[in-house]
């Protein structure tokens, strides 16, 4: 059984559209059923989809078993750190990370499957050890949890801001200085696939600050302050930079191709939840990024990252 503790930026949302929010797996029209079977509790008791949460109620989510069986697949993992209670791999492109009740192979979770022995299992079957996400076509470090306490203390520590994340990405236009973008960022209501800036989103925050630029395109490194889903292509968009080669939020003609969205995750930083000790690790991005790096004419320049 999961819980989720309502906070206060939620208050007053309707029961079934704000865990719509929260599980985009699972349909509106699912979750009502749950809520009608007494699968979702507000506070130990029974409720209707309408109920309106209110802050440090305790939701109570319980799924009916499935028969659906995640398998292990042999799967490429670049593997840059490991020990006893996490991994931290190098996420190629085109890799979704975690099945769905559609989608159950070949993702990042069935090769984890493969390669460990043991995996956090909160979120199974569909997360075996997974803390955080990437997009499919987005690239880079991801930290897996090997335990349930490694696993829980990683959550909390993402909720806290103790983990540093920062990419890099190619943008259309010229940006010379550093800035923050601060825009709430919620579901598009026209498609709840798809993100947008919107005035009742959750609260966003973006750091940008130029790694290389020229007159048309620009090389950033970006330090990310929440971790909305697809904040930084949907803010990015939000100040007309789009991300070179973005199917969704990307320009719709662009002079130079490229096979997905210019983002790769190049660095992890936070004190490891059981040794204590400092991690702190760089991947800088390679194939085709560095191919779209050479046709823009920007340049990584490591002094500045």
């Amino acid at each position: 059984m999961n819980e989720i503790k309502v906070t206060s930026v939620d208050e007053n949302k309707r029961l079934d559209a704000y865990l719509a929010e929260k599980n985009a797996e699972i349909s509106r029209s699912k979750i009502k059923k749950l809520i009608e079977k007494g699968n979702i509790l507000v506070n130990n008791k029974k409720v209707k989809g309408r109920y309106l949460v209110k802050e440090n109620d305790i939701l109570s989510i319980e799924l009916p078993k499935t028969e659906i069986n995640i398998l292990p697949e042999d799967i490429y993992l670049d593997i840059i750190y490991e020990d006893e209670y996490l991994a931290i791999i190098n996420k190629q492109d085109n890799l979704t990370v975690h099945p769905t009740k559609d989608i159950q192979t070949n993702t990042l979770v069935n090769g984890l499957l493969y390669k460990f022995e043991k995996l956090s299992d909160i979120d199974a079957p569909f997360r075996y050890g997974i803390v955080h996400r990437l997009d499919k076509d987005t690239t880079g470090l991801l930290i897996i949890a090997k335990d349930n306490k490694t696993h829980k203390l990683l959550q909390d520590m993402f909720k806290n801001k103790e983990i540093e994340k920062r990419y890099m990405t190619i943008v259309h236009g010229k940006i010379e200085t550093a800035g923050t973008i601060n825009a709430n960022i919620g579901r598009n209501p026209n498609n709840r696939i798809l993100r947008t800036v919107i005035d009742d989103g959750k609260e966003s925050i973006t750091h940008y600050n130029p790694i290389d630029f020229n007159d048309e395109y620009s090389l950033l490194d970006i330090n990310l302050e929440t971790g909305r889903t697809h904040q930084i292509r949907v803010h990015m968009k939000y100040i007309n930079h789009n991300i070179v080669g973005d199917k969704f939020y990307g320009l719709k003609k662009e002079s130079i191709k490229a096979s997905r969205q210019m983002l790769h995750a190049y660095r992890l930083k936070f004190i490891h939840p059981i040794t204590l000790k400092e991690i702190d690790i760089k991947k800088y991005p390679s194939g085709e990024f560095l191919e779209v790096l050479k046709k823009t004419n920007l340049n990584i320049k490591d002094s500045t990252i």
